[in-house]
């Protein structure tokens, strides 16, 4: 179950870094056309969708040491996305289901006698 659960945040991070580039470039090119704000906010939700797809890809890493703690993150990394895009649907649904296999894997870090 953590194995797959680092999988799946893993894959989800990689998503969301994959979709903030596509905003970002989406965001500087409608910003040369029209000098709008819908310009700049498409750039700055890039910025934090990055940074939101960084941070899962570390909790999943993370998530050997301490699952439960990356699993609580990841949740909410996912909430936080989705306040910030719909575009990040994907990779929110992938950390949900991630930080759900973390939080119910038993922690093996105990050792076997």
């Amino acid at each position: 179950m953590k194995k797959l659960g680092t999988i799946l945040g893993i894959i989800g991070g990689v998503i969301g870094v994959i979709s903030s580039i596509l905003v970002l470039y989406g965001g500087i090119t409608t910003l040369h056309k029209i000098n709008d704000l819908a310009s700049y906010s498409m750039i700055v939700f890039s910025f934090v969708i990055f940074g939101l797809a960084v941070l899962g890809i570390m909790m999943s890493i993370n998530s050997k040491k301490n699952s439960k703690k990356s699993g609580i993150i990841l949740i909410v990394d996912a909430i936080i996305g989705l306040v910030f895009g719909t575009f990040y649907i994907v990779t929110s649904i992938l950390f949900v289901l991630s930080g759900i296999l973390l939080l119910i894997s038993k922690n093996q870090s105990r050792i076997n006698q």
